[in-house]
C-alpha cells in the first residue's frame, strides 16, 4: 500500500481538524463544561472525514456532495440539543451547542481544503467564547428566575414588592396570581437580575417584607 500526494493531504486535513477542534474545546474545558477537548476534537474530525468522503469517495458517480454538508449541519442539531438545559427559567448550554455546531463547520472547511477559512473561523470562535463568556465584564450578564411569593391579599403587598424590585434594578413580570383562601394569595413572578446578585440574600430580603409568608423557586 502506497501513499500518494492526495493521501498525505487528506491525512494533514484530518490532523488539522483535530487541532482546530482542540483549540475550540479548550475554552469550554477551561470553564468546566461537559463538552470539552474530546467532544470538539471528535466533532471537527468526524465532519472533516465525512466531507472528504463526500468529495473523493464517490468520484465517477453522479451525486451532489453538498448533501453531506447539509446532513452534518442537521445532525449537529440533535447533538447540540443534548447539552441544552432549562432550570428555574434559566437556559444553559446554548454557547456550548453553538460552539459544537461551529466546530462542525470548521471540520467541513478543512475537509474541503479551505484552510484559511477554517483557521480564521477557529480563532474567531475562540475570541467570541473567551471575551463574551459568563465571567466576562464586557457584557452585562443577567439571570432569569421564576419564583413564587405567598403573601397576604391586598394591593399594598404587591405594590411593596414592585417597589423593592425597582430599587434593586430587578426586571419583573407577574405571570400568575392564585387565591389560596384565608386571605392568602400566591404570586408567580419572572424576575431578571444581574449575575452578581446574591440569590439567597434576595430571597431573604423578600421574605422580610410585611405580609410575605414564603418565597421559593418554581
Amino acid at each position: 500500500m502506497t501513499f500518494d500526494f492526495d493521501d498525505v493531504t487528506m491525512v494533514i486535513r484530518l490532523i488539522l481538524s483535530i487541532v482546530c477542534g482542540l483549540m475550540i474545546g479548550y475554552e469550554r474545558h477551561a470553564h468546566n463544561k461537559g463538552a470539552g477537548f474530546r467532544v470538539h476534537a471528535i466533532i471537527s474530525l468526524s465532519s472533516c472525514i465525512m466531507t472528504i468522503v463526500s468529495i473523493y469517495g464517490f468520484e465517477g458517480f453522479d451525486y451532489d456532495a453538498s448533501r453531506v454538508a447539509a446532513g452534518i449541519a442537521g445532525g449537529m442539531g440533535f447533538l447540540g440539543a443534548g447539552v441544552i438545559f432549562v432550570r428555574h427559567g434559566n437556559v444553559s448550554g446554548l454557547s456550548t451547542a453553538s460552539g459544537m455546531w461551529a466546530t462542525a463547520g470548521v471540520g467541513m472547511a478543512i475537509g474541503c481544503g479551505l484552510y484559511p477559512v477554517a483557521l480564521a473561523s477557529s480563532i474567531l470562535i475562540l475570541t467570541i467564547q473567551f471575551l463574551l463568556n459568563d465571567s466576562s465584564n464586557l457584557v452585562s450578564q443577567r439571570v432569569n428566575q421564576n419564583i413564587a411569593v405567598e403573601l397576604r391579599s391586598g394591593d399594598d403587598s404587591v405594590v411593596r414588592l414592585r417597589k423593592y424590585f425597582k430599587q434593586k434594578g430587578i426586571s419583573y413580570q407577574v405571570t400568575n396570581v392564585t387565591n389560596l383562601g384565608d386571605d392568602l394569595m400566591r404570586v408567580e413572578i419572572r424576575i431578571s437580575f444581574n449575575k452578581h446578585v446574591d440569590v439567597n440574600q434576595l430571597f431573604n430580603d423578600i421574605s422580610q417584607h410585611e405580609n410575605v409568608n414564603s418565597v421559593y423557586f418554581i
